[in-house]
């Protein structure tokens, strides 16, 4: 898993899905780590990082993935995946999403989503313990 394959090759696309506080930007980070893989967010592939309304589903990264320039980037890298973050919440200033992740059952057929699940308790303890309007 340490040597990227050759540029030809699609990068797989693969959901992360978590809840806030549950050790998803932990686990990215040790993705992160290999050279096989590329790694997002939902925020990046919507492009609206700095708009507040209209935030919800995108999935044109599943109909059309040569329309983006990360996908471009690890597909011409030689990753084999290509992962997206996606954190489940309905906070719309830290961009939680509220929505079906995977509206239909080819989406999920084609994206095999990873659920990220920690102990409910100790999330909501990391809720209260941490700093700021989190």
């Amino acid at each position: 898993m340490n040597k990227p394959d050759s540029p030809t090759q699609e990068p797989h696309i693969q959901f992360l899905v978590a809840c806030p506080r549950s050790g998803s930007t932990l686990l990215i980070g040790i993705f992160a780590q290999f050279p096989v893989c590329e790694l997002t967010s939902r925020l990046i592939l919507t492009s609206k990082m700095d708009e507040g309304d209209g935030f919800g589903p995108n999935n044109s990264i599943l109909q059309e993935p040569s329309h983006y320039d990360v996908y471009i980037g690890a597909k011409e890298s030689g990753r084999r995946f290509f992962i997206s973050k996606e954190e489940l919440g309905n906070d719309s200033n830290r961009r939680d999403c509220l929505y079906d992740i995977c509206p239909s059952p080819s989406t999920y057929a084609m994206v095999r989503p990873v659920f990220l699940i920690r102990d409910p308790i100790r999330v909501f303890d990391s809720w209260k313990n941490v700093e700021g309007n989190d």
